[in-house]
């Protein structure tokens, strides 16, 4: 199965370290593209780390990197995503924006999901459309 992470940082890397640990492979997008390199190093890095340490339960880090697929696009990163985290900066209008975009590319039977702390959900999906019968 995969998943798709929508915002390459911190909470981000960390979602797709956690879906690559569980055995997803894993596609990634940020609006800026730059992020999404620098995050790639970082996750190697945190691989290499807990495999030192015994955690990656015998899978090697670039067996998992592999599994993970840079989009260029946001719809590209969604498209055939079972799963959508998404973790972009934590204001209204932005989230709005990502999740209209995430809405109107992602598969009808894929989970939108956010990693929001102080923005109630229902704020930026109350117009997405409803995709359940």
């Amino acid at each position: 199965m995969r998943v798709a992470v929508v915002g390459m940082g911190s909470i981000g890397r960390a979602w797709t370290i956690s879906f690559l640990r569980a055995g997803f492979d894993v596609s990634v997008w940020n609006r800026n593209g730059g992020a999404i390199d620098d995050a790639l190093i970082l996750i190697e890095g945190v691989l290499s780390e807990l495999e030192d340490k015994g955690l990656l339960n015998g899978q090697h880090p670039h067996i998992l990197m592999n599994r993970i697929q840079r989009c260029e696009t946001l719809a590209d990163a969604v498209k055939g995503a079972a799963y959508v985290q998404e973790n972009v900066a934590e204001r209204l209008d932005v989230k709005q924006m990502i999740f209209q975009q995430m809405d109107a590319s992602a598969e009808t039977y894929a989970i939108l999901a956010t990693s929001a702390s102080g923005i109630v959900p229902s704020a930026f999906t109350e117009r997405l459309s409803p995709s359940y019968s």
